[in-house]
């Protein structure tokens, strides 16, 4: 496992315990890191976002696919790629409108 993914890893950690100011210092001083693997930027800053912690940049759809691409059925990436090129931000789902 690489450093930017501990990283990752340990800043979803912090969100999922309501430790955004630790977020926020260890983003500002390790962002770099963060940045370093696009795969690992993507998945935190979607699970960030996800568990309650705004300030962080949103993931556009052409992140997402671009990282994703090769793990998804090609039979669906026409309908994904349209999906989510229509998306709006107003459209988000929160973790409050998941049914498990």
């Amino acid at each position: 496992m690489n450093a930017s993914r501990v990283l990752g890893n340990y800043l979803v950690y912090l969100a999922s315990i309501g430790r955004y100011d630790d977020i926020e210092k260890i983003r500002n001083k390790h962002a770099y890191l963060l940045n370093y693997d696009k795969d690992v930027s993507v998945l935190a800053r979607l699970m960030l976002r996800l568990l309650g912690f705004t300030n962080v940049t949103e993931v556009k759809p052409k992140e997402l696919i671009d990282v994703y691409e090769a793990h998804i059925y090609p039979y669906f990436l026409p309908a994904l790629k349209l999906v989510l090129r229509n998306a709006k931000p107003s459209n988000t789902v929160t973790y409050a409108d998941m049914r498990f």
